[in-house]
């Protein structure tokens, strides 16, 4: 099966439609301890925000540039 959207709630119908197909954005985070984690949108601002918890930082991704783009590095303990 496809990576599709599991809707808990009816409230997701409000934002997304569930049967919406998921866009790939881009790969090479997190690495071999990790996965990237998130997804947020921000809705003011019109990006999402995610985090390479692996690689210490956190990242946009702006939708209407087709880029990304680091927002803060590091993010975490650093030792």
């Amino acid at each position: 099966m496809p990576p599709h959207i599991e809707q808990l709630a009816p409230e997701l119908e409000k934002i997304l439609s569930p049967s919406q197909p998921i866009e790939h954005l881009a790969e090479g985070f997190g690495g071999p301890q990790g996965p990237a984690e998130g997804p947020l949108w921000w809705h003011e601002g019109g990006y999402l925000l995610f985090s390479d918890i692996h690689n210490n930082k956190r990242l946009k991704y702006g939708p209407a540039r087709a880029s990304r783009c680091s927002w803060s590095r590091p993010t975490g303990p650093t030792g």
